[in-house]
């Protein structure tokens, strides 16, 4: 997970690059509208942008960074322990049941010896 440090400095960092390319347009896009307009204006106008472009950034940056669950190999362990329990003590029919419980138990013993 990303700390909110380098959240920040992500989206400064991209909101920089997004500033340059943003007052250059306006030279070009203003005048395609008939927008009259002065440097200091396409200045002001790019930072006011630039701003809610940072905050919006940040938050939507906080709020995917909470909604993602990392696992550790524990966890992975104990979940894989729990569905081959589940499925041992299920009511497949037998044949389904011993080929299913053998694949979990291989994948089990491949994803182990991988990590």
């Amino acid at each position: 997970m990303q700390k909110r440090k380098h959240s920040i400095l992500e989206i400064l960092a991209s909101t920089a690059i997004g500033f340059a390319i943003s007052l250059s347009a306006l030279y070009f896009i203003f005048p395609f509208f008939g927008i009259e307009s002065t440097h200091s204006k396409n200045i002001g106008i790019t930072v006011f942008f630039t701003v809610i472009s940072i905050i919006r950034g940040y938050f939507v940056r906080r709020f995917f960074n909470k909604k993602v669950t990392v696992f550790t190999l524990d966890d992975l362990k104990t979940m894989r322990a729990a569905v081959i329990s589940a499925i041992e003590r299920s009511t497949f029919p037998s044949k389904h049941h011993a080929a299913l419980v053998n694949i979990l138990k291989k994948i089990n013993g491949k994803i182990s010896s991988d990590l």
